[in-house]
């Protein structure tokens, strides 16, 4: 008898696809809380999953389903490479002098033979299908390097990074946009030949986990002002100087309010220097990064998305979740989900508009309350099924093929 249930569940465990998905790291944006979602709504009885990052930036890594086998392909083990490493990364802000820039070319090409053996050596397997989640140096090497019956590519930017992208592309069995936006964008770039194989599949969220991870403690006293929350990285891109200045044009009508905006990065220092310089420390409160934010989100009132630059947005979605209105720039991720004056409102690439539509919501209860009754009639759930249907379905491979 125990002979018999080892057979047969050796036979399950043959008769399962082997999936593959590479990524750059496993910290807590947009694309990793993303791929966290989808891992967690992949069937493990039809699938074995193995994940590479190339990045040892682990900060999700306890939120991977335990049935997936992570590889940290691109990690560093030798000491001495990893002084030749870092003594790279300082040439490469020294590139001005050409002596330096030399050098700093012949480290690069060192470490992309690197990068290339690492890949061969820790995923030489036979995979059924391999998803490059993250469209970087992951595509190139998914599509070269990886031995795959069926190669699929993901794209989550709204702008064409590099032209090398093209070529690569091309030869993947399917391109998924996380947007209409962004497929509209890659037709518009590369040409109607692509139609075909570009679908699309919204970024994933656990609407279930974070609901639950929002009833968490926290220890903040927003009292009774008007809360406003914006959270991303501190960089140019998410356009968290135009949330500042747009502040100030509030407090200018109103000091009844406090905006909190989640997360760190390299515009820290450069946005503290602002909220001191326009007098709003007691109204803006860079609050840092938070592994878990969704406290914050349930006891906001509304939502602000100040990108330049956004391919979906998925903050502005978990902001829905919470039925919290949106205030959003007219980015592919803000157009894609946000409906004017029915679940948000749209601002132009300025701190003025920004601000002008966050008073609007301020002041005028019964917009307000109409907004959040709408998103309250969405139900998140029925999408996600939606979804988990499609990408499991991608994800098979017919035997033999």
């Amino acid at each position: 008898q125990a002979s018999k249930q080892a057979s047969k569940q050796a036979s399950k465990q043959a008769s399962k696809q082997e999936l593959l998905f590479l990524s750059r790291t496993l910290g807590r944006a947009g694309v990793g809380v993303s791929l966290v979602a989808l891992l967690k709504n992949i069937d493990y009885s039809c699938f074995n999953v193995t994940l590479g990052i190339e990045y040892p930036v682990k900060e999700l890594e306890t939120e991977i389903p335990d049935k997936v086998k992570i590889i940290y392909y691109g990690e560093i083990s030798s000491r001495l490479y990893r002084k030749i490493f870092d003594f790279n990364k300082k040439l490469g802000k020294q590139k001005q002098n050409p002596i330096k820039r030399f050098f700093w070319h012949c480290l690069n090409k060192l470490e992309n033979l690197r990068m290339i053996y690492q890949v061969k050596k820790n995923f030489n397997k036979k995979y059924d299908t391999v998803n490059a989640y993250h469209q970087g140096v992951a595509s190139r090497y998914a599509i070269k390097y990886i031995h795959a019956k069926k190669k699929i590519l993901w794209y989550h930017a709204s702008i064409i990074e590099y032209a090398w992208y093209k070529k690569i592309f091309s030869r993947a069995n399917i391109i998924v946009a996380n947007s209409e936006n962004v497929r509209k964008m890659l037709l518009g770039e590369w040409g109607n030949k692509f139609s075909k194989k570009i679908e699309v599949i919204e970024c994933f969220i656990s609407v279930d986990e974070i609901i639950k991870k929002s009833l968490m403690p926290i220890q903040i006293d927003l009292g009774k002002r008007f809360k406003i929350i914006t959270c991303g990285r501190l960089s140019p891109e998410k356009g968290m100087d135009l949330a500042i200045e747009a502040a100030k044009y509030i407090k200018d009508i109103t000091d009844d309010f406090i905006w909190l905006i989640i997360g760190d990065g390299k515009q820290k220092k450069l946005l503290e220097e602002k909220i001191c310089n326009l007098d709003l420390n007691k109204n803006v409160k860079l609050v840092g990064y938070f592994e878990n934010p969704y406290p914050i989100f349930k006891m906001c009132d509304i939502y602000v998305a100040p990108s330049r630059l956004e391919s979906y947005g998925l903050t502005i979605v978990e902001a829905l979740v919470f039925a919290k209105p949106v205030v959003t720039t007219k980015t592919d991720g803000g157009l894609t989900n946000i409906i004017n004056e029915y679940n948000g409102l749209y601002a132009d690439f300025d701190s003025k508009s920004i601000a002008e539509n966050v008073i609007r919501l301020m002041t005028d209860n019964k917009l307000l309350g109409k907004i959040r009754k709408n998103i309250s009639n969405i139900n998140f759930k029925t999408l996600q099924e939606k979804k988990i249907s499609c990408l499991n379905e991608m994800q098979c491979c017919k035997k033999g093929g």
